[in-house]
């Protein structure tokens, strides 16, 4: 297992590697726990809601999710 994390670093493994390596952990715990919510949300809406309204509701989130990812990257290329 550790032989495995040294290969992933990039060759430097200086202070770039340091910074990926934390940015990807908080993006892996953001995308847990939003995923958390939504399996909980839908859960919970699934013994209250029928299903027509629960596939809309999941539509709508995909929806969103789509303009989301646009939008990040038109503001990447906004940004180079």
């Amino acid at each position: 297992m550790h032989h495995v994390s040294e290969s992933m670093m990039p060759p430097d493994g200086g202070a770039t590697g340091r910074m990926l390596g934390r940015l990807i952990g908080r993006v892996n715990r953001l995308v847990v726990q939003s995923l958390t919510i939504v399996i909980i949300a839908i859960v919970l809406l699934s013994l209250t809601v029928d299903v027509a309204v629960l596939t809309r509701i999941v539509t709508n989130f995909n929806g969103i999710l789509a303009q989301l990812v646009e939008y990040q990257t038109a503001t990447k290329k906004g940004m180079q």
